[in-house]
């Protein structure tokens, strides 16, 4: 289904409670990060779904805060929770990397970017300014894939691994990890090379929300969203 703009008036679907986790105060200015199941908690709003990866600083934090009037409720998830929570009524909309099944949502492009591919420092291949996936031959993935496979499914919930520990095991060599361009450039770290892999195809970000929403809250998440993103690009890596 093509991005649609919310011309119409989304709805405010139920609240939504998540596993214990850590929780978090967003406060005007403050970045909001925090692992799968993770919850950061806010005066009424909107309930937003969205993965760990996702840029939620700018996106969720004070600049929609403002434009919308007030803070939201944000709840993260790992892979394939966020279009569960949001045809299950946890959640009002969502933050969903691309591709998902549309079926039944409104959706809206926020950014769209190539795919790189996060390895150590240190690997022989961090000297190229090109990967291509048969260079990846030998190395796994966090969970245990062979990358030169590409992308794989995501894992199920109880191996979900949060952006730390990823990190932690791209920067000593045990793994290395697929992820947008858009992610990577809001983790610079100086134990990990970016690289781009343009045997994958780009991955977008869009804003979604169950097409029978009719929300004041939901629409104007939905316009803020997208004058942030167009208003904050991706830091370059």
């Amino acid at each position: 289904m093509p991005p649609r703009r919310p011309g119409h008036q989304p709805a405010p679907g139920p609240r939504t409670e998540t596993p214990p986790s850590a929780a978090v105060e967003a406060r005007p200015g403050a970045a909001v990060e925090a692992p799968p199941g993770a919850r950061a908690e806010t005066s009424p709003g909107a309930a937003v779904e969205a993965p760990p990866h996702a840029p939620v600083a700018s996106l969720l934090g004070a600049p929609v805060a403002s434009l919308l009037g007030g803070p939201v409720e944000l709840l993260l998830g790992g892979p394939g929770e966020q279009e569960r929570a949001l045809r299950d009524g946890r959640a009002d909309v969502a933050l969903l990397p691309g591709p998902f099944d549309a079926a039944g949502l409104d959706s809206e492009l926020l950014l769209t970017g190539p795919t790189v591919v996060a390895l150590a420092a240190a690997d022989p291949l961090a000297a190229r300014t090109v990967i291509r996936l048969p260079d990846l031959t030998g190395r796994l993935l966090p969970y245990g894939s062979p990358a030169e496979r590409g992308r794989v499914a995501p894992p199920p919930a109880d191996r979900l691994r949060d952006l730390s520990q990823i990190f932690n095991l791209v920067e000593v060599g045990s793994a290395v990890w697929f992820l947008p361009e858009w992610v990577a450039g809001r983790f610079p770290r100086p134990g990990i090379a970016y690289r781009p892999v343009p045997d994958l195809d780009p991955v977008p970000l869009s804003v979604v929300w169950p097409a029978t929403s009719r929300s004041p809250a939901v629409a104007a998440f939905v316009r803020a969203a997208r004058d942030v993103a167009e208003s904050h690009p991706v830091p370059a890596i």
